[in-house]
């Protein structure tokens, strides 16, 4: 569960179990791994789930410039051809073009982005992002275009 503004709670099985069925149906197979971008989201992830279909990746951020840099996956030989990242939030989308980079060179082909708040203050064209999924819940975004998917939530 996830708390956010006025202590509105969403569990998990509102966003992720949909956002994962419309990577399945735009990828052709339900045959993916779950990546998680960092430490925080590996940390959320292993308290509620069996982790043993995750891929893990880390970063490292420069707390005085916010500069993201040491972008890696940590279990590369588990990156299959399709790969959804998942997290809480998403503002520029740094960390998840960081990550997409390196899924590639670990043999991704299609990466998709779910995550529950999306801010997207550099707009939806995150690159290496194939296929996104967003609830409403800080913005009221449209779904204009067959890479961005919005499940309502409010």
């Amino acid at each position: 569960e996830l708390f956010i503004a006025n202590s509105l709670v969403y569990n998990d099985e509102i966003f992720f179990r949909p956002a994962m069925n419309a990577f399945a149906y735009q990828v052709g197979t339900r045959e993916f791994s779950i990546v998680l971008p960092d430490k925080g989201a590996k940390e959320r992830w292993d308290e509620k789930y069996d982790n043993r279909f995750s891929v893990y990746c880390e970063k490292l951020r420069d707390i005085q410039t916010g500069k993201l840099t040491g972008f890696a996956v940590l279990n590369p030989e588990y990156v299959p051809e399709n790969c959804i990242i998942i997290d809480d939030l998403c503002d520029g989308g740094g960390t998840f073009a960081g990550q997409a980079v390196e899924l590639r060179k670990a043999g991704a082909k299609n990466i998709g982005l779910a995550v529950y708040h999306g801010i997207f203050s550099k707009g939806f064209d995150i690159p290496g992002i194939d296929f996104i999924y967003t609830t409403n819940s800080y913005k009221e975004w449209i779904n204009y275009s067959k890479t961005v998917k919005v499940i309502n939530i409010l």
